[in-house]
């Protein structure tokens, strides 16, 4: 019997493979049987992050990997689609979407192939604060086998299928609920954070054949007060850019932040800049070891930029 997870040697499921497409062309066996053949080949996995602020939006990717099995025959198609989510019994909306807790169609629609995986990237939301503590995050998929028109001349690749069967897995994953970071806009604080500013350096590192390159900053904080959450921006004769998230967290002695991007044209760089670090809330999202943090700009004026060229 072809059992899902059974027959992990691939010259078997290629045989079997074989052996249960050919009995489906021929009408030799039923819909439970293909059923079981298709789910034996699959292996699906959603993944998140595992700790979540209570107001966040959730980003999620659902994966799907196809094992090889049979000479994939009988033309059938796999639409796989997220029914239901909540954490705790607060429900998930598809960001987007605000008007149905029911997400619509995901990307995955494919017809069966060897060998191949798909992914699908979406992005959840709860309609209010969720619960703190730990809870149970849970994702209810839908899968749907169609089935091309077996009349050979009426079949193409675009052609109408029939569902064949539907059924359902479930994902449950244990989460942590914190509560969402603080910005704390206190004169006395920022000074603070000034003095355990120990030292900055900016180097613009050139990509010689290209021209473009890489901002990268240092900032080392002893004894920081306060977490940190924002962009830190270079400004230069007036233009500014951004050159990436800054995240640090309060603690005594010293910590040094590295932030960098790329692709930018060496020509529009100067000798000195000042860094700002400008607070952002939405950093504090996907970095949740932050409670509260400074919700002023830090100005660093006048820093010299150093050019290393490779």
């Amino acid at each position: 019997m072809y059992e899902a997870g059974g027959l992990r040697d691939a010259e078997l499921r290629l045989a079997w493979g074989d052996i249960i497409e050919s009995a489906w062309e021929r009408g030799y066996i039923d819909v439970d049987m293909v059923q079981r053949y298709v789910e034996s080949r699959l292996t699906a996995r959603v993944d998140h992050q595992s700790v979540l602020r209570s107001e966040q939006s959730i980003p999620i990717r659902f994966h799907l990997y196809l094992r090889r099995g049979g000479q994939n025959r009988p033309g059938l198609r796999l639409n796989v689609r997220l029914a239901e989510s909540t954490i705790g019994i607060e429900p998930l909306w598809i960001e987007g979407d605000p008007y149905t807790v029911t997400p619509g169609w995901s990307p995955v629609n494919r017809w069966l192939s060897h060998g191949r995986s798909f992914s699908d990237y979406q992005t959840l939301r709860p309609a209010g604060p969720l619960p703190l503590g730990d809870q149970t995050f849970m994702l209810e998929y839908v899968f749907e086998l169609s089935e091309r028109d077996r009349n050979p001349s009426n079949a193409t690749h675009d052609s109408k299928t029939d569902t064949v069967a539907i059924w359902k897995r479930r994902f449950e994953h244990k989460v942590k609920i914190v509560p969402e970071a603080i910005s704390i806009d206190n004169d006395d604080l920022a000074a603070l954070v000034r003095k355990s500013i120990r030292d900055v350096r900016a180097t613009f590192k050139v990509h010689s054949k290209t021209g473009r390159g890489n901002p990268v900053c240092h900032i080392d904080f002893e004894n920081l007060p306060i977490g940190i959450a924002g962009d830190l921006v270079w400004r230069m004769n007036g233009v500014e850019w951004n050159v990436g998230a800054v995240l640090a967290v309060p603690g005594a002695g010293l910590q040094t932040i590295e932030v960098r991007v790329g692709g930018i044209q060496h020509s529009l760089w100067r000798r000195e800049a000042d860094i700002i670090i400008r607070p952002n809330h939405e950093h504090t999202k996907r970095f949740v070891d932050i409670g509260d943090y400074l919700g002023q700009e830090i100005v660093i004026r006048n820093v010299p930029i150093s050019v290393e060229i490779d």
